[in-house]
């Protein structure tokens, strides 16, 4: 079209063809952009798809995850806390056991001193 010059030197008809066509390559350009975009809306679709149910799941595995560490966290403070109480229980024993040697050895430095005998 370039080539036949200005529009208005085109007779009528021509120019009417010309439009025609015109239109015509407008429309296709369209409904191949249209096809374009479907075909890649369809191409994306497994793609959201995919996307979706990977972030459902590692969701899960996250929540299933700190589920599990919540348990783990617990069980240890709990161990720990038995622990502590073990050790505890232990230690008092042992005070107890300390206090009754100190307290007996006390009696018998006295009743040693009172009997006369140095203390040992």
């Amino acid at each position: 079209p370039a080539s036949l010059g200005p529009r208005d030197a085109v007779p009528p008809r021509t120019s009417a063809l010309l439009e025609a066509l015109d239109a015509e390559e407008a429309q296709a350009r369209e409904a191949s952009r249209s096809a374009v975009d479907s075909f890649r809306a369809k191409k994306q679709e497994p793609v959201d798809k995919l996307r979706k149910q990977t972030l459902l799941f590692s969701g899960k595995v996250r929540e299933a995850h700190a589920i599990h560490m919540g348990q783990v966290r617990r069980d240890v403070a709990l161990q720990l806390r038995r622990l502590e109480e073990r050790w505890l229980s232990r230690s008092r024993s042992y005070v107890q056991s300390a206090k009754r040697l100190i307290e007996a050895k006390a009696k018998e430095d006295a009743r040693a001193s009172a009997a006369g005998k140095r203390p040992r």
